[in-house]
Order: C-alpha cells, then sequence, then structure tokens
C-alpha cells in the first residue's frame, strides 16, 4: 500500500537484514543492523526505484532508547544514480513525521539533555568498516531529524534527510 504525501508516495517497500557475520565496532550503540531496503517512489506519474542500505543503530541516551538510521559511506555517490534524483526533487521539504531539533546558534549544539551531544555513531563502508565517527547531536552541516516515537534519522546531505523519513515510515 502507497504511502501518501501530495504527489509523492513509496510502493512496493521491501526490506532485508544483512548484517549476518559482521563484526560491529561502536562504542555507543546496543545493536547495529545492515537492511538492503528497495521500493518505487512515484512522484505524480513518474516512478523511480530505489535500492540502498539502511543502517539502523539501536541504543540508549540517557536512559531512552533510540533508533537512529543512516545511510552507508558516500551512498549518495555508490547507490543512488542521478536519474533518481532527476525524478525525486532533492530540494523537497516534507518530513513525513519527523520533525527538525531545535539548535542553539552560538554554541552549534543542538538543545538536548547533557548526554546526548557525547553520543558518537560510526559512519560505514559496505564491508562494516568504521570510515569515520561523528556526533549526530552536535550541528555540523548535518541533518538530524527526529519521530516522536524514540526514532531518528542522521544524514550528512540534505538529499537524504528529505528521503530517509519517507522510506523509514513506509
Amino acid at each position: 500500500m502507497p504511502y501518501p504525501s501530495g504527489d509523492i508516495a513509496v510502493v512496493d517497500a521491501r526490506l532485508q537484514n544483512i548484517s549476518g557475520g559482521m563484526q560491529w565496532n561502536m562504542r555507543d550503540a546496543e545493536d547495529i543492523r545492515f537492511l538492503a531496503v528497495n521500493g518505487t517512489i512515484t512522484v505524480g506519474a513518474s516512478r523511480a526505484r530505489y535500492d540502498f542500505t539502511l543502517v539502523e543503530y539501536h541504543l540508549y541516551i540517557d536512559e531512552v532508547p533510540w533508533i537512529i538510521f543512516s545511510t552507508l559511506d558516500n551512498a549518495l555517490g555508490l547507490e543512488f544514480t542521478a536519474e533518481f534524483w532527476d525524478i525525486v526533487n532533492k530540494n523537497r521539504k516534507e518530513r513525513w513525521g519527523f520533525l527538525e531539533v531545535p539548535w542553539i546558534a552560538d554554541k552549534q549544539v543542538y538543545d538536548v539533555a547533557a548526554p546526548y551531544p557525547e553520543v558518537r555513531m560510526s559512519i560505514f563502508d559496505n564491508r562494516a568498516h568504521t570510515i569515520r565517527v561523528v556526533r549526530p547531536f552536535i550541528w555540523r552541516d548535518t541533518y538530524l531529524k527526529v519521530h516522536p516515537n524514540g526514532a531518528a534519522v542522521f544524514a550528512e546531505d540534505k538529499k537524504i534527510a528529505f528521503l530517509l523519513p519517507l522510506i523509514i515510515e513506509a
């Protein structure tokens, strides 16, 4: 069943856990999974297929359970085609239930409780090797959107920040 939002919808959404046998190394996560996600996004009469790896991090921050979703390193260059972005307008603003996180401009830190800025999250390549470590609750030209039900999407690129909430909610 499509997930509607104006003229855009996700149909035939599928996921498969592909994290078997991987050795994770991330200090703050309780569990990490690689999910192969694919489906079709319809924009009006146009259709665009997606097929990429979604990384799902399970962690506790200040005793609150969170699931943070992100992509593999260089996902835009390796897992998406230019034609995909021609159909799915990269400048869309919809968030599909995920909200902006307020932040304080002079500190460049999100306005969250003390344990949050200390959280570190690994960005992996397709072999589960850590490429870099980010602090998702410290604002440095990254995009963090949160859902009231304890989920969040983290992206280092605005295009992905637009797309992940749509796919996750579908």
